[in-house]
């Protein structure tokens, strides 16, 4: 029944290691197998950043573009030219006396006007501190996409490297099994000959049993990783195809000169906070000035040219203008904009301490993830070493028993601390890779949407 389970197991390991799980490609797949791992997760944040969803958050956001250059106009004058003509023409007859004859007449008429307007808001600073806030808005709400894409780039890639560990976790209980499974076969042709317990054969099968569940426990996870990477980047399953392998000869993490200094300028988060102070300011300023007067001139100008022909023929021009200045001037409302101004105020104060609570929030976090990146790097050449010392261990003990100098539980044990010291570099790996990913985002933006409207040059 084990010897069953086994190839069943070593089946249903191949159908989910790396190089199968997604080796159905498509011609539009993308291939991560001869990549490094930077570059593996560089395209899959491509991936990710470039679905759907990320590309109607920038295309709604460009539109909102469109909304703040109409208010900005609000200082431009406006010119409207409109003409317009008409025709007419008429018969007639008519005679002085009963007894003279009618004489046939005719009149032609035209009549063309040229009418010109202008329109011009040139006094307003309270739409002025408006149009200050609205600009802030704008930048808010770029700044929260770009968050949103940089976030969905950092999800993304940890998943991948959670499912590529996951998966190496699986392949070394596949390996812990692979031995169990013969030191199992072996026992039973040992007790047997009576040279082996009942108990020898009931641990054996217990552990077996033990190690074969947490397999399927990594196969669950594997699944779920999956479905995570799938929902992430948007894409059918065979959109890439994964490594072979864990990742073992990584690049050394690069420190970022005035790593701090960097990371407050480059900050979507510290952005955001800015711009949201910004606006509250401009607000409250907006309400202050609303008390000045408001100035704008409007001028019209009507050309109209009258051409009549009956019998003789009369034409007239005519040329009327007008200019119209118009004050609004809002000098008492109760207090209300004095009010709001101050409300503003208190929320632009608020904006300002969270500012720099963000700001050393964020110095500890560069300071933190520098210090991680220099712990879990060294961690993996520790892992390392002890990793071989205990492949050394399993050689030696793997001798041992076949001279008979060793039992079985000696091997059963030198296997699980070499399967567990795999799990332990594999571990420190995906710790190092995670902390990387997370203190690069620090200072560089993913990759933007390759959307039509090429959002990236508004940016």
């Amino acid at each position: 029944m084990h010897k069953y389970n086994y190839f069943l197991i070593s089946f249903i390991g191949l159908l989910i290691s790396p190089s199968f799980a997604f080796s159905q490609s498509a011609p539009n797949c993308l291939d991560l197998r001869n990549k490094t791992i930077d570059q593996q997760i560089d395209s899959v944040m491509y991936i990710a950043n470039n679905n759907d969803n990320m590309k109607s958050s920038f295309e709604s956001q460009y539109s909102k573009l469109y909304d703040l250059r109409s208010e900005q106009l609000y200082f431009i004058p406006s010119l409207e030219l409109t003409n317009s003509w008409s025709f007419n023409e008429s018969e007639y007859s008519y005679s002085q006396h009963s007894y003279l004859p009618y004489t046939e007449s005719w009149t032609e008429n035209s009549n063309n006007q040229l009418n010109a307007s202008l329109n011009w808001n040139f006094f307003n600073i309270s739409q002025l501190y408006s149009i200050s806030a609205s600009d802030n808005i704008y930048n808010l709400q770029k700044q929260i996409t770009l968050s949103d894409l940089q976030q969905n780039a950092i999800d993304t890639s940890t998943a991948y490297i959670q499912y590529l560990l996951d998966s190496e976790l699986s392949k070394n209980t596949l390996k812990l099994i692979d031995v169990y499974t013969k030191q199992h076969k072996d026992i039973q042709e040992k007790y047997q000959r009576g040279l082996a317990s009942k108990i020898d054969l009931l641990n054996s099968s217990q552990q077996l049993d033990s190690y074969t569940a947490q397999y399927n426990t990594n196969l669950s996870k594997i699944t779920k990783d999956i479905n995570n990477l799938s929902t992430l980047i948007d894409l059918d399953l065979c959109s890439f195809n994964s490594v072979d392998s864990f990742p073992d000869n990584l690049n050394k993490y690069k420190l970022y000169p005035n790593s701090y200094q960097a990371a407050l300028l480059l900050s979507p988060y510290l952005n955001q906070l800015q711009y949201q102070k910004n606006n509250y300011n401009a607000l409250s300023k907006s309400k202050y000035y609303s008390y000045l007067p408001i100035l704008s001139l409007s001028a019209t100008s009507a050309l109209t040219t009258t051409y009549q022909k009956s019998p003789s023929i009369l034409t007239s021009t005519d040329n009327d203008y007008s200019i119209l200045g118009t004050i609004t001037w809002n000098f008492f409302d109760g207090g209300i904009n004095i009010m709001s101004a101050k409300s503003y105020e208190k929320q632009a104060s608020k904006s300002d301490l969270l500012i720099k609570y963000s700001s050393e929030k964020l110095k500890n976090s560069v300071s933190s993830l520098e210090d991680q990146l220099e712990s879990t790097y060294k961690n993996i050449d520790v892992y390392s070493l002890g990793l071989s010392k205990q492949q050394s261990l399993l050689s030696l003990t793997l001798i041992g028993y076949q001279a008979g100098f060793l039992t079985s539980t000696d091997l059963q044990t030198a296997t699980s601390t070499y399967i567990n010291s795999l799990n332990d570099k594999s571990t420190a790996i995906y710790d190092y890779l995670s902390n990387k990913i997370q203190y690069q985002s620090l200072f560089l933006f993913p990759d933007y949407p390759q959307t039509h409207s090429q959002l990236i040059e508004h940016y």
